[in-house]
């Protein structure tokens, strides 16, 4: 996928209107590798904590974050043990239901570049490139559950 391949989206939520670029035919598809969960040999993962994460999580474990400051609206750093996530049994995730919005959301993640939402990707995901094209209607419900939970207004 060549930089500057991004189409356009505007949706609207409670009267609030976001205007939103995607990556335009980007194919992706889980391969339930569990990388998104552990650190690389290029980069370290960082697991950003919103408040409802953390309090989804607090009934599996106490001590699975270090709070942060300065990078609202996320409250936490998930801890990382033995280069991968606490909550990473050998592939599987012992928290997939509760777990975080950042987790949820990968590889896909968002910027925002002078009053737009820019939707990026992972490039190191071992699924980008692989399965069907993701459209606009996933963008768009990405956007949603991110406003939601994020309160991105």
């Amino acid at each position: 996928m060549t930089e500057g391949n991004y189409d356009s989206i505007k949706i609207i939520i409670d009267n609030f209107v976001l205007n939103a670029t995607y990556p335009k035919g980007i194919r992706w598809e889980c391969k339930r590798c569990a990388a998104c969960c552990r650190d690389t040999e290029f980069r370290r993962r960082i697991l950003l904590l919103l408040e409802t994460d953390v309090e989804r999580l607090l009934k599996y474990s106490q001590d699975f974050f270090d709070s942060v400051s300065c990078k609202e609206p996320f409250i936490g750093k998930m801890k990382i043990m033995d280069s991968k996530c606490v909550f990473l049994d050998e592939e599987a995730c012992t928290v997939y239901e509760d777990r975080a919005l950042l987790c949820r959301t990968y590889p896909f993640f968002i910027e925002v570049v002078q009053g737009i939402y820019e939707i990026k990707f992972d490039s190191q995901c071992p699924g980008i490139g692989s399965g069907r094209v993701i459209g606009k209607k996933f963008f768009e419900e990405l956007l949603k559950i991110c406003v939601q939970n994020r309160g991105l207004e």
